[in-house]
């Protein structure tokens, strides 16, 4: 079991890039017309939202007031409300804000740190931030596949940790099955989608590979 004290250790050896993915953006212009004036009135939360780079990216676009992270390390909390975002301090698997607060919940790469233990808790949690229609989007690495996908990373980069240990932090392993099972708990619509695909490239039809995909992405609507 992964304790506060690993996530605050984690805080100040890994800083979160500042980058984010273009999967994100592409996904996000997808999900959002910022070009409509009533768009920019969304709520926003970042559930887990590390040093807060997803919700700098979106401050090009929506007002600063409306982005809302939440986080378990105290450290990164700090980090975000330094960039002029509220952050809340996730503690025993809630937060402080009202109830269906928010018309859409980021919950990118973190569904893998919850234990089996908390996640119904979280899941809850964030069902209950969520405003009726209100939309969730969430990403996570799709097991067993994703520790091909390490050993070509440290294969590639000379780096023999990735190779032969899954990251630190990793306490629960999901594929599709199981994540759609978790999440119809939760909410009417859900939709998971494959991301990359190693050789996708080179043979197209790979693309739309959910076995071999590198990860989930996720669109739900409660």
């Amino acid at each position: 079991m992964i304790l506060k004290n690993d996530f605050e250790k984690y805080a100040i050896t890994h800083k979160s890039p500042e980058r984010v993915a273009d999967f994100f953006i592409k996904k996000i212009n997808e999900l959002i017309d910022f070009k409509k004036e009533d768009n920019r009135k969304i709520k926003v939360l970042d559930f887990g939202c590390g040093d807060g780079r997803h919700l700098s990216y979106l401050s090009n676009f929506l007002p600063i007031d409306n982005l809302f992270g939440a986080e378990v390390s105290e450290i990164r909390c700090e980090r975000v409300r330094n960039k002029g975002f509220n952050c809340e301090l996730i503690k025993s698997c809630v937060t402080g804000y009202p109830s269906e607060s928010f018309d859409l919940i980021l919950f990118l790469e973190v569904i893998e740190h919850v234990s089996s233990h908390d996640i119904l808790e979280v899941m809850s949690e964030i069902k209950r931030l969520l405003k009726k229609g209100g939309v969730l989007m969430l990403t996570t690495p799709n097991y067993p596949i994703k520790r091909l996908y390490d050993i070509k990373n440290g294969l590639r980069q000379r780096d023999f940790k990735k190779i032969f240990h899954d990251h630190p932090t990793h306490v629960t392993f999901y594929n599709f099955n199981r994540l759609d099972r978790l999440l119809r708990r939760y909410f009417e619509s859900v939709s998971l989608s494959p991301t990359r695909v190693m050789l996708e490239d080179k043979i197209t039809f790979l693309k739309k590979s959910r076995i071999l995909s590198h990860k989930i992405f996720g669109v739900c609507i409660k």
